[in-house]
């Protein structure tokens, strides 16, 4: 995990996500695979710690998946229905959306709502590129039984 610098802003909508995720990575490329997280309060007030975790990658394993949203629970200090986490997918390399991809997006978001946390649109970012991952696209897994 690493922590990044201050994140002065709120999100109310999904573009102000997107900007926000564009202006965090303007420039930047991820040499390795890994997963952003954004902490995001339900007044919109972003936390000031942007995590990368770099062992939370590709589609989650229902164990994995378990162990995801018991840290999240832990993080959130068991106070999950007041926050919503943004997520950005980050790969090196070049390419469109990949099934792996939305299978990774729809794992973390299954695991994420599971834990009783809000979560934001997933969005990929691949060499530097960023877009969304609409929900639409995700397997449908990613919403419950």
């Amino acid at each position: 995990m690493s922590l990044l610098r201050p994140l002065p802003s709120t999100v109310h909508s999904q573009i102000d996500l997107l900007r926000l995720w564009r202006r965090l990575l303007r420039g930047r490329r991820e040499s390795a695979v890994c997963l952003k997280c954004l902490f995001i309060a339900r007044d919109g007030r972003t936390v000031r710690t942007l995590l990368t975790l770099t062992d939370v990658t590709g589609p989650l394993s229902p164990e994995r998946s378990m162990r995801f949203a018991d840290w999240l629970l832990d993080l959130l200090d068991h106070e999950p229905a007041w926050w919503r986490i943004g997520f950005l997918l980050c790969r090196p390399d070049v390419g469109p959306v990949r099934t792996d991809d939305l299978e990774w997006a729809a794992t973390v978001r299954s695991a994420t709502v599971g834990a009783g946390a809000g979560c934001e649109v997933i969005h990929l970012c691949a060499a530097g590129a960023i877009a969304p991952l609409p929900l639409d696209d995700l397997p449908t897994h990613a919403f419950g039984p």
